[in-house]
């Protein structure tokens, strides 16, 4: 009998700390407001980058009105 992440066939991927440094540059980059960029800036710290991507991803279905 396997592990219990081998049941479920999960995996782990590790973030390093350079893309890390280079989400946040994507961040401030980006053409968004002070407050979404300090949201999404303290989520990356107190989350990590699985969650920054999704409300990115959320973020991007909420506005794709704008962009068609």
């Amino acid at each position: 009998m396997g592990t219990v992440g081998s049941e479920i066939n999960a995996f782990e991927i590790k973030i390093h700390k350079q893309t890390l440094d280079q989400l946040e540059n994507l961040i401030n980059a980006a053409n968004l407001g002070d407050r979404e960029k300090h949201s999404l800036l303290q989520m990356v710290k107190e989350k990590g980058a699985e969650a920054v991507v999704g409300k990115c991803v959320d973020i991007v279905f909420a506005n794709a009105a704008i962009a068609t």
